[in-house]
């Protein structure tokens, strides 16, 4: 259920940065303005933005969980059910992740103010993009954006390292009934390893070029442009390295595309069949005659 968990959120993700809003940012600024189906549907570009840290929010706390599950079946067994105490950190962690933002959200600038700020603070910053459709200025002083993303983050990085360094511990001293158990057990926490790895690298390289263009107080169109792409990209890494490194999802997934293959083949081959049965007919009725 978690895994089934985080890929239905990675692919909403995916969505909803590449459809929905396909957001444009004016990094080193906190501004930026949208360019997808949400401009033209005329949603407010705070709107927007707030579900846009809060999706990759509950992203990361579906990774997270993911790992707390894991450690679950390991210490208990699969067929133990979910204390309250669990019931309450999942509900509470999906929770903050659609809250956590709420202090910059409240704190946005007067919208006229903030691009006059914006253009003092950054001189070379082109004028012509504070005329697009939705620009939004979200803070004019990042300082409780960045608070509130580095607390969530916390949180999360916290919990994170605590379930792989339990389930690293609990794999190399348990007590396994079969040397074969115990080597599939790795396996399997390898895999989600590597699972997990990869995708978040999609998070944390853009991550680090934004950061360090706010540093360098840098303009780079380019640059930004190519780390949210990264970013919308989660979804569709997440779900290849998941039939890479799982054998029995990928497995299922080339029985059904042979399954797919193999219909449309014998279904062509039936409609020439038929084909070469009708043109016969007519020929021996164009002979008979």
């Amino acid at each position: 259920m978690s895994m089934l968990t985080l890929h239905s959120l990675s692919a909403f993700l995916d969505f909803y940065l590449s459809f929905l809003t396909s957001p444009v940012f004016t990094i080193p600024s906190s501004a930026g303005y949208p360019l997808g189906l949400s401009l033209w549907a005329e949603v407010p570009t705070s709107i927007q933005v707030y579900f846009g840290f809060s999706f990759v929010s509950a992203v990361s706390v579906s990774i997270v969980l993911l790992f707390e599950g894991r450690y679950f079946v390991l210490r208990n067994g699969a067929n133990e059910k979910r204390s309250r105490l669990r019931k309450l950190n999942i509900i509470l962690l999906y929770a903050l992740s659609f809250t956590f933002f709420l202090p910059s959200f409240l704190n946005i600038p007067d919208q006229n103010s903030g691009k006059l700020d914006l253009l003092k603070t950054i001189p070379c910053f082109p004028p012509d993009l504070l005329k697009r459709p939705g620009f939004f200025v979200l803070a004019v002083d990042a300082t409780i954006c960045v608070f509130c993303v580095s607390f969530m983050a916390s949180i999360l990085m916290i919990q994170g390292l605590f379930f792989a360094i339990s389930i690293a511990w609990q794999l190399s001293h348990s007590s396994a009934k079969s040397k074969t158990v115990n080597k599939m057990q790795k396996q399997l926490m390898m895999a989600l390893g590597i699972q997990v790895t990869i995708p978040i690298s999609m998070f944390f390289v853009p991550t680090s070029v934004l950061v360090i263009l706010v540093w360098r107080n840098q303009y780079n169109a380019a640059a930004t442009n190519i780390s949210v792409v990264m970013v919308a990209m989660h979804g569709v890494v997440s779900t290849i390295t998941m039939l890479i490194v799982h054998r029995p999802y990928r497995d299922a997934t080339l029985d059904i595309l042979h399954r797919f293959v193999f219909r449309k083949q014998r279904q062509l081959s039936n409609g020439s069949k038929i084909w070469v049965t009708v043109a016969g007919q007519h020929v021996l009725k164009s002979v008979a005659s």
